[in-house]
């Protein structure tokens, strides 16, 4: 039995809907996605209000069923993901299930990682950066909770969070985090020298683990 959970989601999809989501939220002038160069930003798009800017670089969630319903495997060429799992079991965070997104191989072209790019744009006096993923794993389900009309028309599109992140020697407090409904949000802290590293959080956006090599 597999412990992988597939989104039927895609990162042009979250794109898209974001997009829209931005402009049915506006109570006068919509609010605007403006396109960036993502070799240069490390970002998909960014959002500008008053001389500060905000870069989101959009991720899709997967899935990963907890140990205590499928036990990890010992196998010595078993996956990463089998080391997520066994992590938060040991750490005693959320994780039924798990959410997660790894990070992406650097370009031929680039000069950098993605993740170091955006990196560069994070927690500056001028802007923020950070990847933006649903809390969803299905399309038909995101868009209907995206799009809830109880609450809708805002003044700013994002709420502010104080975050943890955890390794598996310390935790990193990052406060003060734009996230949108529906999504978790999550700054890049360390730069990387590979793409081989993971977010894991849990389904309420909580519980957010760094999985290194």
């Amino acid at each position: 039995m597999s412990y992988q959970i597939k989104s039927n989601l895609s990162e042009k999809q979250v794109e898209a809907d974001i997009a829209e989501y931005f402009g049915w939220i506006s109570k006068k002038t919509p609010f605007r996605l403006l396109d960036v160069d993502e070799q240069l930003t490390g970002s998909d798009k960014k959002f500008y209000d008053a001389g500060f800017s905000i870069f989101m670089q959009f991720k899709i969630s997967n899935g990963l069923e907890p140990i205590s319903k499928i036990p990890s495997s010992k196998r010595k060429n078993r996956s990463k993901l089998e080391d997520i799992r066994e992590f938060r079991s040991k750490k005693g965070l959320g994780d039924d299930p798990t959410l997660f997104f790894g990070l992406r191989e650097k370009a031929s072209t680039a000069l950098d990682y993605q993740h170091n790019i955006l990196l560069n744009y994070a927690n500056k006096y001028y802007s923020q950066a950070f990847y933006v993923a649903p809390l969803h794993l299905d399309k038909d389900e995101y868009y209907k909770c995206l799009f809830d009309s109880v609450i809708r028309f805002r003044s700013w599109p994002f709420y502010s969070r104080d975050v943890r992140i955890y390794d598996n020697d310390w935790i990193s407090y990052v406060g003060h985090i734009p996230f949108l409904k529906e999504h978790i949000s999550i700054i890049p802290h360390v730069p990387v020298t590979t793409h081989e590293h993971y977010y894991s959080y849990s389904f309420t956006g909580c519980d957010i683990g760094w999985h290194s090599p």
